[in-house]
Order: C-alpha cells, then structure tokens, then sequence
C-alpha cells in the first residue's frame, strides 16, 4: 500500500504538469432546468469549460483553484509529496489514523470551486442533488463533435451532456481512454476511507457502461459539474 502511495505522487506531480494545466474559464455556466423535484439546477458545462463538449479544468477535492503544474492537495501534509510513509491529512478528518479528527464531512463554502469561481447560489453538487439526478433523469451515451459523453434528459425534456474523456491512471501516469469520468460531490466517503470523496461517475462495468454514485481519491484530480441552488 505504500508503494502505491509513493506511486501515486509520482504521478499526480506528472498528471498536473501535462493535463491540468487548463487556463480557468471566464465564461459564466448556463443554468439548465430539468425539471427536478427540488427546483435546483444543472450547469450546461464542466466548471472552467467554454463549451458543453470541453472537460474544463481538474481539481483536487475541496481546492478552489484548478490542479495546474505543480500543484499539491493543500489539505495533505507536505510528506505525502516527499516519501512519506504515512497520509496525514488537515482537514475533513474523521479518523486519528488520518490526523487530527474534525468530523467535517461536507464541503465548507471556503473549500467550494463552484462558489468561488461562479459566485453565490452556484456549489459542487451535493449528495442528495446526485441521487436525484441518478433518479429523476434518464440518459444514454451519444458522442458531439467528436467527443464521447453521457446525455442526460430531465422530466422537462430539457438536457446536459457529460463529456467522458477517460479516467486518470495513478499507475501509468495518463488519462486512460477508458471511458470513465468523474465529477466531484461536495460530501467525504468515510465509510471507505477519509482519502476518498464521492464522485458522479461514468463506469464500466460487466453491466457495460453505468453513471452511478461512486468514490475517488481526493488527491486525484477530478472535474465539476456545477448545481445552482434555488
């Protein structure tokens, strides 16, 4: 395990330096309403895209500032880049083996992308506003422009697409055409670990491909598709 860990820094050092190094988009999201129970709406792009079809910028979970050259997670600490054999971690702790416990378990509105660089109303989307996604909408796998994604249609007949460019590889230090994609949640995943978060993800399975509640490393950079709340 702390093999993969030594790993795993390698190449998030590599990821940043040749895949996260997208300029932030001054171009403000469209809020689309799909017609969802709660009245809270999508964004028509990732956060730091200029189109629909764009990944936008990568993040690390609860930075607020796109992972570019260099980049290091600000709520690790500092051995985790330099050979450490243990993860500590400074914030969103729910374990001693992990740090000093804060039972944080959400996203603070200081930690939220979403808010800082669209403003008020606008966050990383929750975990109930991902399960009513999962269950209001229905979608398929299409392909715009050339780029392969997941179309989802709300009770309203209005749409977003989620561009699926291949999940990051900590091993082989790409992003693998492998179909995956995962988009932040603002809530910590400490039934598995205090090291993951929940994701919205693209799959593949035994089932075929599957959009589904799933979990990251929080160090591995992820995109965001951000929710207007009303």
């Amino acid at each position: 395990m702390r093999k993969y860990y030594s790993l795993s820094c390698l190449s998030l050092l590599l990821f940043c330096l040749f895949s996260c190094g997208n300029t932030t988009s001054k171009v403000k999201c469209t809020a689309i309403d799909l017609g969802l129970p709660s009245g809270n709406l999508w964004a028509d792009m990732n956060l730091g895209a200029s189109a629909p079809e764009e990944n936008g910028d990568f993040f690390f979970w609860g930075d607020v500032t796109p992972c570019s050259a260099g980049s290091r997670y600000r709520y690790i600490e500092d051995s985790y880049y330099t050979g450490g054999r243990e993860v500590k971690y400074l914030k969103y702790i729910t374990s001693n083996e992990y740090g000093v416990v804060d039972n944080r378990l959400i996203l603070e509105t200081t930690d939220d992308a979403a808010t800082a660089m669209l403003g008020d109303g606008w966050t990383v989307p929750t975990l109930e506003d991902i399960d009513e996604l999962l269950s209001c909408c229905t979608w398929k796998e299409v392909e715009r422009d050339g780029i392969k994604g997941i179309a989802l249609l709300g009770p309203n007949g209005n749409s977003i697409f989620l561009p699926r460019p291949g999940d990051y590889d900590p091993l082989y230090f790409n992003i693998n055409d492998n179909g995956y994609a995962h988009y932040w949640s603002n809530s910590l995943a400490p039934k598995l670990s205090d090291e993951f978060a929940y994701t919205l993800a693209v799959t593949n399975t035994w089932k075929g491909t599957q959009l589904e509640k799933d979990e990251k490393y929080r160090v591995h950079p992820a995109m965001i598709r951000p929710v207007k709340h009303k």
